[in-house]
């Protein structure tokens, strides 16, 4: 699961241009994981870019993509 919420992070992150330890790091990735939901990546807009898809893809309503070689969230 943390391998696969590092993909949405790195698609986030450079769909916004952002660095992603701007959004969460390594801690963050595992809390969420676990299903904590008090983590600063699930909060304000950086649940906005990250957090939402991180939170579908644990509850297990988050499809991944690949076209044309990009990552595509659903």
């Amino acid at each position: 699961v943390t391998d696969i919420l590092k993909i949405i992070l790195l698609s986030s992150a450079e769909k916004y241009n952002i660095s992603p330890l701007l959004i969460a790091n390594k801690e963050d990735i595992k809390d969420i994981a676990l299903g904590n939901k008090d983590v600063k990546a699930l909060k304000g807009w950086r649940y906005k870019i990250f957090g939402s898809s991180a939170l579908k893809l644990i509850e297990g309503s988050l499809t991944l993509k690949v076209k044309d070689g990009s990552v595509i969230i659903e």
